[in-house]
């Protein structure tokens, strides 16, 4: 959903695209929270600085008025779902050869939220290849010969033999 090549382009189910949008959105909502949350301690910051220093001029007043205006987030919520989410799902989708990641980054002024959630879910790797290689290796390396060998000296050879030939090639 998050990768701008697909988005909803191969949802069959339109319950399981709903499910999908919700969790964004509760992702999106929980985010919005921790800003209010951070927002409403830097209001109050202000709010003990300015009783400190409780000056008359006009400057104090204005200063004042503009740190106790609420904090406005885009929650435009038509339909259950955020501005920012409905219109990054009604954009078109990307050549299926872009770089997700490069969109990202001239998206990430228009879609704040979905750009932090995208660097948190779209380097997942979707497939388990790369686990199941390392087993494989892992049962190579210790095997009934090495039956001593510590976990932490496994961890060490595994990561050496991920280490590629022209990496030993420059040492």
């Amino acid at each position: 959903m998050l990768d701008p090549r697909f988005k909803k382009l191969h949802f069959s189910k339109p319950t399981a695209l709903a499910n999908a949008m919700s969790t964004i959105q509760d992702a999106i909502n929980e985010m919005l929270r921790t800003e209010d949350n951070a927002a409403a301690e830097q209001l109050n910051q202000h709010a003990v600085r300015a009783a400190e220093t409780a000056s008359d001029d006009i400057w104090s007043l204005h200063d004042e008025a503009a740190a106790s205006q609420s904090v406005h987030h885009a929650e435009d919520v038509a339909g259950g779902f955020a501005v920012e989410l409905r219109q990054y799902v009604n954009r078109p989708v990307l050549d299926r050869n872009s770089n997700p990641f490069e969109a990202w980054v001239t998206l990430k002024t228009e879609y704040p939220h979905l750009y932090t959630l995208s660097l948190k879910y779209l380097p997942t790797i979707c497939t388990s290849v790369p686990a199941e290689r390392l087993f494989s290796v892992a049962k190579l390396i210790w095997n009934d010969l090495r039956s001593r060998l510590t976990s932490g000296h496994l961890n060490m050879l595994l990561f050496l033999t991920s280490v590629s030939e022209s990496a030993w090639d420059s040492v």
